[in-house]
């Protein structure tokens, strides 16, 4: 299996552009791909550090800090990205859940991995593996699973491409 280089140029000039101070727009009207971008393919790791979480309490509200989230409440996590070799950050995940049934701690989410040659789309039902469902940039038409093992305040995320 390959590995993806989440630090290795762009596949395109699109990419380049949107990543630099420049207006998004503007790079979108004034540049073109020289060719689809193909899917990637093999494993990338990834390390994630805790953000911020924040509980969206929907009707009926709950009667103190120390409740459970009922049906319907959402989280918001925002989560940095490090690259394992490096040390370095390089990115984030933003990620929004529904709970489903709070009882059992059911959540359904949604979630972005954002990296500096593209973005990384991922669903599952709160727990990994989630489901890789496509992405952006160097990551356009991803498939594939992440799974993640979380230990010492952190989690070592791997993205397994589908090829």
């Amino acid at each position: 299996m390959g590995q993806v280089d989440c630090n290795a140029p762009p596949l395109h000039p699109v990419g380049a552009a949107l990543l630099g101070q420049g207006d998004a727009a503007a790079a979108l009207a004034t540049t073109s791909p020289a060719k689809p971008a193909t899917p990637p393919t093999g494993e990338l790791h990834l390390v994630g550090r805790p953000g911020s979480v924040t509980l969206v309490d929907n009707p009926p509200k709950q009667h103190g800090r120390h409740h459970p989230p009922s049906r319907g409440d959402g989280l918001v996590l925002i989560e940095k990205v490090f690259d394992p070799a490096s040390g370095q950050r390089i990115g984030r995940t933003q990620t929004a859940c529904t709970v489903i049934n709070a009882s059992h701690s059911r959540l359904q989410c949604t979630g972005t991995i954002v990296l500096p040659l593209g973005e990384i789309a991922v669903q599952g039902g709160g727990q990994p593996p989630f489901a890789v469902t496509g992405g952006t940039g160097a990551f356009a038409g991803a498939r594939g699973t992440l799974d993640g093992r979380e230990h010492d305040g952190r989690t070592d995320v791997t993205v397994q491409f589908a090829n």
